[in-house]
């Protein structure tokens, strides 16, 4: 039975999602059993037009997450 219990809320596609990984990696590591970990998916859009429609268009997320991937070490295909 773990000590502790989170529950971790996450879309796939926001580029900030894999900052919180190597937290992640650590507690297991550390605490193995004693923490259980639940992952619940969210979605931030239900549409890749929900983005073009607010001016966020492909040619500005790649140039966007070309950036956060170089300033934070995020391993995002920006191809």
């Amino acid at each position: 039975m773990p000590d502790v219990r989170i529950t971790e809320y996450t879309d796939p596609g926001c580029p900030w999602a894999y900052s919180a990984e190597p937290i992640r990696r650590r507690l297991d590591w550390l605490y193995g059993n004693q923490v259980e970990w639940e992952v619940r998916m969210v979605v931030l859009a239900t549409s890749p037009d929900d983005y073009v429609d607010k001016g966020f268009t492909p040619a500005k997320q790649a140039s966007a997450f070309k950036r956060i991937a170089l300033q934070h070490g995020m391993p995002i295909d920006t191809s």
